[in-house]
């Protein structure tokens, strides 16, 4: 919950609406949503309807808005999910809109509740601004509907910098955001919700929120503790989630061994190897093979080889007090050890260039293993960069056979986050 107060702190009385698509961002939907639903969060947001559905078989009475709108997927029929439990939809187009009411009338349940999607610039779904006025009043008329919510997404909020045109573009997205309210209260169908900002927005466009324009903000995830700008914003969030997993095994592997599929690398001196039961089955990206690093006994070790479905190999060997059983953390914090005293340090640079240069057929790669190791917990931010990706990407994709351990941790006085314990 201290991600939410921090975030209700900046934005006062405006409405949150915490995005809980993706299984919440890979955290949980249903844990996730029974800790703010006490909160006063104003309801949630997810993208299908099955994930409204699974929401409200789990209890939850908030409002819950899929955002893609009744899109026909081959498995179910959207519109049916979303009368039969109460949520509310995103329109887009007439059609849409015909296809919800069509449902309301055949199921005699109703009115939908409708929230239009406007395209302010992403060029994705929704409707353009010179027609919202006829898809807003024939929602407004039909009795089968009910004009609830106006929003929109924006395509550059992570731009921060002045001089960025993404940062420009935003403020662009803003003013025709407001722009299109003004029009549409004019033609008294302005509905009573009203969002545009998502989590960068929150922190860094408040022409996105502050104004009159916005009721509230639609935070994804600054809510988990991440940030598309570490250390730069106004806020300081904690993470919510922490994927961690145990050694295995220890391997103790001469000069001259390769490891791992593909002979990617080779030990070019006597190695301890610690084999992790986690691999990208279960979130970890692939992508990270001979560049990410891990967290043991309070000390970063990188990863050696191709991370394959199942496992992941981690460099040992100047952790000399690694064990079989110790905890590693992939990301979000570890445990407080010792530092180990005989350790040497050595940059995994020159360990990966050595490692390849010790196969006759693999030419060493200059480029890897250019991350510095640094030191302290592993945030998702640096797993994300060192795959090349974003902390979105990295969370949402944790696998679902990774067992879940919910905590009571997130609230002003609890210092420690949530984990997650890999298999």
């Amino acid at each position: 919950m201290r991600n939410l107060n921090r975030l209700r702190d900046r934005v006062g009385h405006r409405d949150i609406w915490p995005v809980l698509k993706a299984d919440a961002y890979g955290h949980g939907a249903i844990e996730v949503a029974r800790a703010l639903a006490p909160e006063r969060v104003a309801g949630f947001c997810v993208a299908t309807a099955s994930e409204g559905r699974e929401l409200r078989q789990a209890g939850i009475e908030q409002p819950i808005l899929m955002m893609i709108g009744p899109a026909l997927d081959g498995t179910e029929d959207p519109c049916r999910t979303v009368l039969e439990y109460g949520l509310s939809c995103a329109v887009a187009d007439e059609d849409a809109a015909q296809r919800l009411a069509s449902a309301a009338r055949t199921m005699g349940l109703g009115p939908v509740s409708v929230h239009l999607k406007l395209d302010t610039g992403m060029g994705r779904l929704g409707v353009l601004p010179d027609q919202i006025l006829a898809l807003a009043a024939a929602v407004a008329e039909n009795p089968a509907l009910s004009l609830d919510g106006l929003f929109s997404n924006l395509a550059s909020a992570d731009s921060i910098e002045a001089d960025d045109p993404g940062t420009e573009f935003a403020a662009q997205q803003a003013a025709i955001f407001a722009q299109v309210c003004e029009a549409l209260q004019e033609a008294d169908l302005l509905p009573p919700h009203r969002t545009l900002a998502n989590s960068a927005a929150i922190m860094h466009h408040p022409e996105s929120w502050e104004p009159d324009t916005y009721t509230g903000v639609r935070p994804g995830l600054a809510i988990y503790g991440a940030s598309l700008n570490p250390g730069r914003d106004p806020v300081q969030l904690l993470p919510a989630m922490r994927l961690c997993t145990r050694i295995v095994a220890l391997r103790e592997l001469p000069k001259g061994v390769t490891v791992g599929y593909g002979m990617t690398a080779t030990t070019y001196r006597p190695s301890r190897i610690g084999v992790l039961p986690l691999g990208y089955h279960d979130g970890l990206p692939r992508s990270l093979s001979n560049r990410g690093w891990v967290f043991v006994r309070g000390r970063r070790a990188p990863i050696i080889g191709r991370i394959s479905m199942d496992l992941t190999l981690v460099d040992v060997t100047d952790i000399s007090a690694a064990r079989s059983g110790d905890e590693v953390v992939l990301f979000g914090g570890g445990e407080d050890a010792p530092p180990d005293q005989d350790a040497r340090e050595s940059g995994y640079a020159a360990t990966l260039a050595a490692a390849l240069a010790a196969v006759d057929s693999i030419d060493p790669d200059p480029e890897a293993g250019r991350f510095e190791p640094g030191r302290g917990p592993i945030g998702v931010e640096e797993v994300a960069a060192w795959g090349e990706t974003i902390p979105h990407e990295i969370l949402s994709r944790v696998g679902a056979r990774v067992p879940r351990v919910v905590s009571a941790a997130g609230a002003e006085s609890a210092p420690q986050p949530a984990s997650r314990r890999g298999r």
